[in-house]
């Protein structure tokens, strides 16, 4: 008994045999009509629903590879920081959390050609600031800073480079996944999944500081010394015996003290101590230590 439809709005009777292996596709056929008048014809009788689920992109929490104190963070552009399973990849980003205090430091954005800008530290999912795949994103840490706390991070919603709106602009045009070519801020991206390039789900970004051995800093009225050691003289003075006396050395150069090195058999047992008086003009820093041979 053939089916009666219609393919591509004309009139059509096919026989199911013949649907077999063509791209006919017959609309407005009456099954229920045909289960009815041929119980045993080409429609079968029995029903099976068709399930079908559709996951979502998923996306784990990145990081930033580590920076150092007082320096830029690592920067990265959002198609190298977020992924997608989504086959057309990333098409931007959309910033909606900061949670970042600023005594630990500042998140910081440029697009191509345009200057650094920090990240706003009061964005929502509907105050937020879109980026284009291309942006750089870094963190820059306050003076001194380091370590790895939990709320260096931002949140953020990918989107994906389709032709789905994203978000609305300000000129009230939707502006759709593969269409972000500029920062845009104080954006509504709270409408996310099913129809629109948004991902349901947002994720976290980290990163974190890792510290510098600073300088040494002299306070209170400690100073620190003025030249280099390797533009002082050095003075070694050697016991062959464990007995021995050590007579005055007096500097020789304007720029520095001397440096004294005091050597002695190391089979002795003691050393007599000496008390190095400094003259009025230099001090003598000296050093102890046991001869090997």
């Amino acid at each position: 008994m053939p089916l009666t439809g219609s393919s591509n709005g004309v009139a059509t009777s096919v026989t199911g045999q013949a649907l077999d292996g063509t791209a006919t596709a017959l609309t407005g056929v009456d099954i229920t009509q045909m289960q009815k008048d041929h119980p045993n014809g080409s429609v079968s009788t029995n029903s099976q629903p068709l399930d079908v689920t559709v996951t979502p992109d998923s996306h784990a929490n990145v990081s930033i590879p580590p920076g150092q104190e007082d320096q830029p963070g690592t920067k990265e552009t959002v198609s190298q920081l977020f992924t997608t399973t989504d086959p057309n990849g990333v098409g931007g980003v959309a910033i909606t959390g900061n949670a970042t205090p600023a005594n630990e430091g500042t998140w910081m954005y440029s697009v191509p050609g345009g200057t650094a800008h920090a990240l706003p530290t009061d964005l929502t999912t509907t105050n937020a600031v879109v980026l284009p795949k291309d942006a750089q994103i870094w963190f820059q840490p306050a003076p001194n800073f380091n370590g790895d706390p939990s709320n260096i991070s931002l949140t953020a919603t990918v989107i994906d480079n389709t032709t789905a709106t994203a978000f609305t602009g300000a000129d009230g045009r939707a502006v759709v996944g593969d269409a972000i070519t500029g920062a845009t801020t104080g954006v509504d991206a709270s409408n996310t999944g099913g129809g629109t390039a948004l991902d349901v789900v947002p994720v976290q970004v980290n990163t974190s500081v890792a510290q510098v051995n600073d300088a040494p800093v002299a306070s209170g009225s400690a100073t620190l010394p003025s030249a280099d050691t390797n533009s002082q003289q050095v003075r070694e003075i050697a016991f062959p015996a464990c007995s021995g006396r050590l007579s005055p050395i007096r500097p020789t150069s304007s720029v520095a003290p001397p440096i004294l090195v005091v050597r002695w058999p190391i089979s002795c047992r003691a050393l007599p101590l000496w008390a190095m008086r400094p003259t009025r003009q230099r001090r003598a820093h000296g050093s102890i230590q046991p001869m090997v041979a």
